[in-house]
């Protein structure tokens, strides 16, 4: 009888760390706040300036990067709570002697990113923008 007690006891307190620890979790992943890791390679064997990311919705926001000096890397986060519809993501800056260039990749949904990361690596003649999923 005792050990059916202590039994009922313990069962009950795991099912209580369970339900604690559950709520605690989602308590922590609502807080959080919706965005994107932003990486940008400077892979063009010069300086870059104007550089900035953004959504293609127009109340998206911008992150204002500035210069990244040749093989050098800027990583920083992009708040996205001013999104709620669907759009990619853009980056723009400007080569030396050059006029401004746009680039875009990548899409989210109803205002939430589809992947924990973005990366834009800026080559001589191009930008190649690659993807990290969640976890990675």
């Amino acid at each position: 009888m005792l050990s059916e007690i202590v039994n009922g006891i313990l069962k009950v307190s795991l099912n209580e760390k369970f339900v604690f620890i559950t709520l605690f979790l989602l308590q922590l992943n609502c807080q959080s706040k919706p965005g994107i890791k932003v990486e940008v390679r400077n892979q063009s064997g010069a300086s870059i300036t104007e550089v900035k990311f953004y959504t293609t919705e127009p109340e998206g926001g911008k992150l204002a990067i500035g210069k990244i000096e040749a093989s050098e890397k800027y990583s920083g986060f992009f708040e996205m709570s001013n999104n709620s519809q669907d759009g990619g993501y853009m980056i723009e800056f400007k080569r030396e002697g050059s006029s401004i260039e746009r680039f875009g990749g990548g899409y989210y949904t109803i205002g939430a990113p589809l992947d924990s990361k973005v990366i834009f690596i800026i080559k001589p003649d191009t930008v190649n923008v690659e993807f990290r999923g969640y976890g990675l």
